[in-house]
Parts: C-alpha cells; sequence; structure tokens
C-alpha cells in the first residue's frame, strides 16, 4: 500500500519513494529503493483512473514478459498493483538518447553504434511480431554506451499481414499512413519512427517543418547534402529508404541491419603477418625440395 510516513518520506510496497525523473500521458517513473534488498529501481507508476491508463500498464507488464533477457530491452523484473496503482519496476539507467542529442554528445560514429543497439532491439520484437509504435530518443535509455528500448505502453501483438487504423505513439514519429488515418503494418510504422530517429541523432532536428513540410527529400538530396556536410553519403542514403512515404517500399528491420551503414566505422582487419610469413616460407622449402 501507498504510506506516507513524514511529508517528504514515501512508501508504495517494499520500496522507499525517491526523485521524479520522468512522467508522460499515461504514468510517471520516480527512483525509488527496495528496502529488503537495499537496491535501486526505477518505478513506471500507472494511476489506473482511466481505460486509456489501465490499457498501456497491460500492454506493458505483458510485453516486457515475452521481452525480458533479449538485447537491448530495458530489463523489468517485476510488476505489481498497489493502491489502486500499477508498477512496473525497471533497472535503473542514466541518461536517454535525446539527453545526448541536446548535449550535442553524438557523432556519426557514436550514432551508427547507438543505432544498431536500437535496431537489433526492433528486430526482437519484430521476430516476434511485436511492434513497438513509440520508437523516439526519450524512449532509448542509455547506460555505460549500451541502449535499451524502454516504454511498451503502446506495443501491440500482430498477425502476419495484419492491419491496423488510429493513431498511436507520438505525433512527430508516426507514420504518414497513420496520421492520414488510412490503414497502417506495424513493422512498417516502426521503421518510419526508426527513420525519424536516426534524422534526429544525425542532425538534432526533425526531419520536417512545424507545417508538416519535408527538409529531407529522396529526390532532391544535394541541399541536405550542403545543408549537412559531416554527414557521410551512406547515412543519408539509409534515411532516404527508412524515411520513405510509400511503407511498402520502405526498409524492414533485416534490410536496415545488412545497410552497409553500419560497417562506417568498423576497424579494418590486419593481416596475421606471422601466418603470411609462415606460409610463404612453406611454399619455398617446398620447391627447394
Amino acid at each position: 500500500t501507498f504510506h506516507h510516513l513524514h511529508m517528504d518520506i514515501k512508501l508504495l510496497g517494499d520500496y522507499l519513494l525517491g526523485d521524479s525523473v520522468g512522467s508522460g500521458a499515461q504514468a510517471s517513473v520516480v527512483l525509488a529503493e527496495h528496502l529488503p534488498s537495499n537496491e535501486y529501481f526505477a518505478l513506471k507508476i500507472y494511476e489506473l483512473n482511466t481505460d486509456s491508463e489501465r490499457k498501456g500498464f497491460r500492454n506493458e507488464t505483458e510485453s516486457l514478459a515475452k521481452l525480458q533477457n533479449v538485447p537491448g530491452i530495458l530489463r523489468a523484473p517485476k510488476s505489481f498493483q498497489a493502491d489502486g496503482k500499477g508498477v512496473v519496476v525497471m533497472e535503473v539507467m542514466k541518461s536517454d538518447l535525446l539527453d545526448l542529442v541536446v548535449e550535442k554528445k553524438l557523432n556519426e560514429q557514436s550514432t551508427v553504434q547507438y543505432f544498431k543497439q536500437l535496431c537489433i532491439a526492433v528486430k526482437h520484437m519484430h521476430d516476434q511480431d511485436m511492434a513497438h509504435l513509440d520508437i523516439k530518443p526519450e524512449n532509448c535509455l542509455i547506460k555505460d554506451k549500451t541502449l535499451k528500448l524502454c516504454d511498451f505502453g503502446n506495443t501491440i501483438s500482430f498477425r502476419k499481414n495484419q492491419y491496423f487504423k488510429g493513431r498511436r505513439g507520438t505525433r512527430g514519429y508516426a507514420c504518414p499512413e497513420m496520421m492520414e488515418d488510412e490503414p497502417f503494418c506495424p513493422k512498417q510504422a516502426d521503421m518510419w519512427s526508426l527513420g525519424i530517429t536516426l534524422h534526429i541523432m544525425l542532425t538534432g532536428c526533425f526531419p520536417f517543418t512545424e507545417d508538416g513540410e519535408s527538409k529531407f527529400c529522396a529526390n532532391n538530396l544535394t541541399s541536405f547534402f550542403m545543408s549537412h556536410p559531416h554527414i557521410s553519403p551512406l547515412s543519408i542514403n539509409l534515411l532516404s529508404h527508412l524515411l520513405c512515404a510509400e511503407p511498402d517500399f520502405r526498409y524492414t528491420i533485416d534490410q536496415t541491419l545488412e545497410h552497409p551503414f553500419f560497417s562506417l566505422y568498423n576497424k579494418p582487419t590486419k593481416p596475421n603477418t606471422f601466418k603470411m610469413v609462415k606460409k610463404k616460407l612453406g611454399r619455398i622449402v617446398h620447391n627447394v625440395c
């Protein structure tokens, strides 16, 4: 139950609540100490007053149960209900991707590293016929150069070739077909959101103006090159495939992970000189004999 011990001390179950670290439309997140173990966690607390809040809590807990121990997915060892609230117990992370963007701590090389981790997490979801439907920098948490996807309140499971209608997630990251209230494929919707996220990581801004006009046009890349000379052609090529307005031509997660963008900063492997010399000497000895 939810107890007030003093004006500034609150208990929720076995957890001593600390500072708030964020809030959204359906839930808030606070740091908390688990008193029996003295371990620290982040608690995502749903009020459960509305159908939307109850659905969000149910989606979150059911999705996390399927995705535990999956690379790139936030670890959430427990969930429970107390005093009319739904609580998801999550590991503590240090920051999120948006913090790195705002603080200008991302360059193209670090973007490649973090974006690959994000794509691997999304691939695990898509392979299990699940779509996140709210991919954005704020939902990508960071700790020790490791990225983990969080916030599964909008996540859905789907059957092959199943389409949905209705807006979900965050407006600036929603795909065109969703915004136009047309049927959308959940996986294709995620890929558009990945494209928006990658654009923000590379440029620090959205690819669209407030009135919806595109700053990034796959058919006119010259101006984009001139505006962002620090971005490689491979990055721009991948963006053009993710931010494709025609969903059937938009990259899948497998196509994305196969893109040479992810090899941009791979260190070239040095040849094993010892083995080469040994092999050459072997041929010389063989010829002499």
